[in-house]
């Protein structure tokens, strides 16, 4: 009798340790290793619960596949993705997901010249091609560059390929007209609007170019402060232009120290700011110091590379922040803790990430969306081709997004165009 129950005892305990055995494993990730990479880094991802056959794992990092090189039932081997992007890994093995601390992607910039290098004016291809002054650049659905070239009082084209034609403009003045007979006077800044329509600060006046070259004038009287609509409006040395979701266009009055707001039907208010100096506000209590480059995100905020070697940000409703730190210098990291000196321009990608020209550290900064300030392009000041930090650039000025993976860049220091594609 204690033979037969010592025998079930003995049953139930192994159907009981077959039962545990048998028993599924949660899906989970403990750690990543490393934390922090550019394209092509190769991550482990610690946990359990994964599958020891490969095409039974599946790994996203912001909805890009992760390729899976190694499975065990407690590690997956996986590589970074092109333009994967700062975030969490999404595991999905049998059926059930789970996510990963999150991993911070590192940016490769490869900087290559796409035109001009000589002070001058010349069309032509590649370095054959002279500007003196690209103030901004506005990308066409071509793909093609329209620049201010301000000192040549011209609006140029560059295609993809670095060729270089004047779309409008030649003798200084103020005429409407179609193509080289119309004139511009120290035009700084270009934005493009729908239907193929350029809006252009030329000194005092905003100039609107249709896609055939024909010019006139939307807003602007002559040199003063005046609001107003169209024609009797003042501006006192306009320097960029942003043109906003929702179709008002917004303008860096640099002498006047105010941005203005240009709507549709070219009536001219003052959106922010009155006379010169610093001070964070709403609308005219706030005050800015020659206020330069301006751009608009996709969530209607503005922002602006002041004179006093800040980056401003202002709300739709016109409240003004300073977004950067207030101190001048060349640092990185956090927002509060990072240093510019002289930011000349801003612009925003569909990620969020904010890109900017830091003229006289002579780099290209990125803002991440989480406040971190990290060098993209540029070392020492010079002319250099090159990856990241090993790139050389004299003042780096205009900013151009032709895609979330080509940067462009004009130089006011070595008078060309920059093109940066982003890995």
């Amino acid at each position: 009798m204690i033979k037969a129950y010592l025998l079930l005892l003995l049953m139930l305990l192994l159907t009981s340790c077959d039962k545990e055995d048998d028993s599924p494993v949660s899906l989970a990730v403990s750690s990543i290793s490393p934390e922090t990479g550019p394209i092509g880094t190769t991550v482990t991802i610690t946990g359990t619960g994964f599958s020891t056959a490969l095409n039974e794992n599946e790994v996203t990092i912001n909805d890009k596949p992760a390729k899976i090189t190694a499975a065990t039932a407690t590690s997956l081997t996986v590589t970074i993705p092109v333009r994967a992007g700062s975030g969490k890994f999404t595991v999905k093995t049998k059926g059930k997901t789970t996510e990963s601390p999150a991993f911070n992607y590192e940016t490769t910039a490869i900087v290559s010249t796409l035109a001009g290098g000589t002070r001058g004016f010349a069309d032509g291809t590649g370095t054959n091609a002279h500007f003196r002054e690209i103030r901004q650049l506005a990308v066409a659905p071509d793909g093609s560059l329209y620049g201010a070239d301000k000192e040549n009082n011209r609006i140029r084209k560059i295609t993809p390929d670095g060729v270089v034609t004047t779309f409008v403009g030649g003798t200084r003045g103020h005429a409407d007209g179609i193509g080289t007979a119309a004139q511009l006077n120290l035009p700084s800044g270009i934005v493009l609007g729908p239907n193929g329509i350029f809006y252009v600060c030329d000194d005092h006046k905003i100039r609107i170019i249709n896609a055939d070259g024909e010019v006139g004038t939307l807003a602007g009287r002559s040199w003063g402060y005046a609001d107003g609509l169209g024609p009797t409006a003042d501006f006192r040395g306009l320097y960029n232009i942003a043109r906003a979701p929702n179709g008002n266009l917004f303008v860096t009055d640099y002498h006047n120290n105010r941005i203005r707001k240009i709507a549709p039907d070219g009536t001219v208010s003052t959106f922010a700011g009155n006379e010169s100096g610093y001070e964070d506000g709403t609308g005219t209590q706030a005050k800015f110091s020659a206020p330069m480059g301006i751009t608009a995100g996709a969530d209607g905020n503005l922002y602006v590379t002041d004179g006093s070697n800040r980056i401003r940000k202002i709300t739709p409703e016109g409240v003004v922040t300073t977004f950067s730190s207030i101190e001048v210098g060349y640092v990185d990291g956090d927002l509060e803790a990072a240093r510019f000196f002289r930011p000349q321009n801003v612009i925003v990608a569909s990620d969020g990430t904010i890109y900017v020209s830091d003229m006289m550290n002579h780099k290209i900064r990125q803002i991440s969306p989480d406040g971190k300030v990290t060098t993209l392009a540029g070392g020492r000041q010079g002319d250099l081709d090159g990856t990241g930090t090993q790139a050389k650039f004299y003042m780096p000025a205009a900013l151009a997004l032709a895609s979330d993976s080509i940067l462009y860049v004009s130089e006011y220091g070595n008078f060309k165009i920059r093109k940066i594609i982003l890995r």
